[in-house]
């Protein structure tokens, strides 16, 4: 069984104020291919996009629920360090990060639809760092969509 969160900042149209970051719509049609694929070999426990700290300790509790044997989490653009720490705090279960951005960074040639595609990248660091220094175990897996689903993962 496997716990699966795809996660964001619900407030990003709140710091940028821009309307169409307020509109999520974009990625359900994105997750559910991910989840087409997971499900071919294992049972999903599907906790849905969260982006605040409420949402993160009901999917937290989804996992629990669920006795999942594994929590992947989905940064789908940038994601709050607090948002993932109420995901698994407290969770036995193990952890997997995807990165899944086509950028390794942003630069400035990049028009906004490229940037909200990338966002995730700049939280990764953050969200790394928090987990190694809540001595929180996890496994980060680049990469994936970038090779036809040949994946690189990286233990930590």
């Amino acid at each position: 069984m496997i716990g699966f969160v795809a996660t964001t900042m619900s407030a990003f149209d709140a710091v940028l104020d821009l309307e169409e970051i307020g509109d999520m719509g974009q990625y359900p049609p994105v997750i559910a291919k991910v989840l087409q694929y997971m499900r071919s070999f294992a049972e999903i426990v599907d906790c849905g996009i969260v982006g605040n700290e409420d949402e993160a300790s009901r999917a937290r509790d989804r996992v629990a629920q669920g006795d999942c044997d594994l929590l992947v989490i989905w940064p789908m653009n940038y994601t709050l360090d607090t948002v993932v720490l109420n995901l698994v705090f407290g969770l036995k279960t193990p952890l997997v990060l995807l990165n899944t951005t086509s950028q390794p960074g942003l630069s400035g040639a990049l028009d906004f639809a490229k940037i909200m595609e990338n966002s995730a990248i700049a939280c990764m660091p953050t969200l790394t760092n928090v987990l190694l220094k809540n001595h929180i175990d996890f496994r980060l897996i680049i990469d994936l969509c970038r090779n036809n689903g040949k994946a690189l993962s990286v233990s930590v």
